[in-house]
């Protein structure tokens, strides 16, 4: 492997790590300024959790099609595509919040959604593109994640006393302008990777004009299974945290709104901590499918003590996290392992494009209950049915994968120094050729 495609990767890998930064941030921005958000604009709980639909189901059907299209047009193009629609959308919402007209809310959180998912999926294609069978894939992707959530672990930490200190508008605004750094990112990627072409004399490898519909149809059952366990592990996440601030208030009435927006955050403090580490677990040893059970197992306890019992909710929160940093660093990775190079960015986007619309399906059920019967009680025990059905689903897909060639759970044997770099030459050489393929002609290997 050349020192200058080394290098290269490393810095590809850094700037990546800021494509999602603001975006992070202002997805969760809602929860943890629920109650003051609500009275400010004059919203009820059902119209709040629609904020969080609109943005789900924008996402899903935008990534449907995302996926062709970063594979048709190249993420280099995708990138300043999509990270535009991040920076638009979230200034609309916070227009709307400033001047209280819901249906410019929900419009800003739509663009934002259709950018939102897709960004994520050209950040996920960069790295399973450049690392992808490389003994760092699993760490690259943790990396990756780490960055990401700095900038959730930053809106818990900052939001509700950024709003009680100035107000809901200039808190929102304040999400908008740290989306910038997206596009600040996404032009070093698009220099450097032009540098690097001019000095190589190669063409960009990413685009592709084989991909069809069929190749879809053609994606094996474990790879759709491996959607659905995602997708229903996520709910009970992603879906929990978009009503956790304003829960733990309900049920610990001596909480304070500030000290219930950093109890919400403690599950991407964890991951913060923990994304790295458990990336280079992963790496060490294999076993993707086998940690994601794991995961789970950890999440059900989670869930139960948020719902049968009174325990301080810091607890279960950091149960969580831990739990969400396992299926994090495993999950995925998977999609990358059992699908050509040409299909990685319709892996990825239609992974988050089934985990968005099971989101935005549960979302809108979580705020409709909760506006029916008052409290959150019926939505909690809604996740423990939900976390133990994604248990069954993970193990139906380790059978899976134990019946095919088994990459997904594929133990990592221990190599030395020499067999591992002899390992990374002969996957940049395999991306390379199947590139060459794509392309019909001789290129090194670039985005």
């Amino acid at each position: 492997m050349s020192v200058q495609f080394t290098r290269l990767r490393i810095w590809v890998l850094i700037c990546a790590c800021f494509f999602t930064f603001g975006s992070y941030f202002a997805f969760d921005q809602p929860s943890t300024i629920s109650k003051e958000l609500k009275a400010f604009t004059g919203i009820n709980d059902e119209q709040y959790a629609y904020l969080y639909s609109a943005y789900s189901i924008a996402n899903s059907i935008s990534t449907i099609f995302g996926g062709f299209f970063i594979d048709k047009v190249g993420v280099r193009a995708c990138s300043f595509l999509f990270s535009g629609l991040v920076n638009v959308g979230v200034l609309l919402f916070a227009i709307g919040v400033t001047i209280k007209i819901y249906g410019i809310m929900v419009l800003g959180r739509a663009i934002y959604g259709m950018g939102g998912g897709l960004i994520t999926v050209v950040q996920q294609a960069i790295v399973a593109f450049y690392f992808k069978g490389s003994k760092h894939l699993g760490m690259s992707f943790s990396i990756i994640l780490t960055a990401s959530r700095l900038g959730s672990v930053l809106n818990f930490w900052i939001s509700a006393p950024l709003t009680n200190a100035t107000s809901v508008p200039f808190s929102v605004f304040f999400a908008s302008i740290l989306c910038i750094l997206s596009l600040i990112s996404v032009t070093l990627v698009y220099f450097m990777d032009v540098n690097y072409e001019k000095t190589s004399g190669s063409a960009a490898t990413t685009p592709s004009k084989k991909i069809v519909f069929n190749d879809v149809l053609n994606f094996p059952l474990r790879l759709w299974i491996l959607y659905i366990s995602v997708a229903l592990y996520y709910v009970s996440v992603f879906c929990f945290i978009a009503i956790s601030t304003d829960y733990i208030q309900d049920k610990w009435t001596n909480i304070s709104d500030v000290h219930a927006s950093w109890i919400s955050g403690a599950v991407y403090d964890v991951s913060l901590i923990l994304s790295i580490p458990l990336g280079i677990l992963v790496d060490t040893i294999g076993r993707r499918i086998s940690l994601a059970i794991i995961g789970t197992c950890i999440a059900i306890p989670a869930h139960c003590l948020f719902a049968f019992t009174d325990v301080y909710p810091l607890v279960g929160m950091i149960l969580l996290g831990i739990s969400y940093s396992m299926i994090c660093a495993t999950v995925w990775s998977c999609a990358s392992l059992i699908v050509r190079l040409k299909e990685v960015g319709t892996a990825i986007s239609l992974m988050t494009a089934v985990q968005m619309l099971t989101s935005s399906i549960f979302n809108a059920i979580v705020g409709s209950v909760k506006e029916k019967t008052g409290s959150y009680a019926t939505d909690e025990i809604i996740f423990v049915v939900v976390t133990i059905v994604t248990l069954a689903s993970f193990i139906f897909l380790k059978f899976l994968d134990s019946k095919s060639h088994g990459e997904m759970d594929a133990r990592n044997e221990g190599k030395s120094k020499e067999e591992e770099e002899i390992e990374d030459d002969a996957a940049l050489l395999e991306n390379e050729d199947e590139a060459s393929e794509i392309l019909g002609e001789d290129v090194e290997l670039t985005i």
